[in-house]
């Protein structure tokens, strides 16, 4: 009997010490991640400025949505296919103020984004407040939304 509870308490100690052990092994997994989706939320504006459909195709996944300011929700085919024929336009763009909050194989990030652009020929510079939710698939993070609310119009 005495022998039993040495075992199970050996047990016990053991599972507390792997897993001890384990979380700053977790930790540097998160960090990764959270370093990994920084760099794709900063390469996004290079993307759009290039006009590289390529690449922002391959950042989101196959069903990723967006919701524009005025609230109308675009598929990220459409939405490429608008940077691609000119309907939207990017001179500049840049990512500040992120917030990168990673929860396993999905992460929800939120940013400030500045940019000079038009839409439909109209100027839409400003900046604007968004929120990316991401999903890791096959190793690979990739956008699956994406919404942003203009905060104020640029000066230019």
């Amino acid at each position: 009997m005495v022998a039993a509870i040495k075992r199970k308490t050996s047990m016990k100690y053991l599972l507390v010490l792997t897993l001890a052990l384990a979380m700053p092994v977790f930790a540097r997994a998160a960090e990764t991640d959270k370093a990994a989706i920084t760099r794709l939320e900063q390469e996004w504006p290079g993307a759009f400025v290039k006009k590289d459909t390529a690449k922002m195709l391959g950042m989101g996944t196959p069903d990723c949505w967006f919701t524009d300011s005025s609230g109308k929700i675009v598929a990220l085919k459409s939405f490429v296919a608008e940077v691609k024929s000119g309907v939207y336009t990017v001179q500049s763009m840049h990512i500040d103020d992120l917030k990168v909050r990673v929860y396993g194989d999905s992460a929800v990030v939120f940013g400030l984004e500045t940019e000079k652009s038009r839409y439909k020929g109209k100027d839409a510079s400003g900046q604007y407040r968004f929120v990316d939710t991401w999903l890791k698939r096959n190793g690979q993070w990739l956008c699956a939304a994406s919404g942003n609310t203009l905060v104020t119009p640029a000066k230019h």
